[in-house]
């Protein structure tokens, strides 16, 4: 039995699985932080990858981002652009970045 998401569940799930085995991923706080000096295309890059793969369900997804208020205006830009080129739809297709 494996699951991703959240401690409450995880509890409920593991207090009725009794005596199988069982793989409980809960969630952490993981956070990305850009510095003043970081290359802000690659951040942004890896904070949409980051964020939105496997749809967030992964114990590495990032769950916060800092950004130093010197870059955070064109942080955001960068990042709303390289969210807009997620493609999502049908998980059956190659083409697709997320599920629906």
């Amino acid at each position: 039995m494996t699951f991703t998401g959240g401690v409450a569940i995880g509890k409920h799930i593991a207090a009725r699985a009794v005596y199988k085995r069982q793989v409980l991923e809960l969630g952490g706080n993981d956070p990305l932080i850009v510095m003043d000096d970081a290359d802000l295309d690659e951040a942004a890059a890896l904070a949409a990858s980051g964020s939105y793969r496997n749809s967030g369900q992964r114990c590495t997804a990032v769950k916060r981002i800092l950004v130093h208020e010197r870059v955070a205006d064109p942080f955001i830009e960068k990042l709303l652009a390289a969210t807009a080129r997620v493609k999502y739809g049908d998980p059956l297709d190659p083409a697709t970045d997320m599920a629906r």
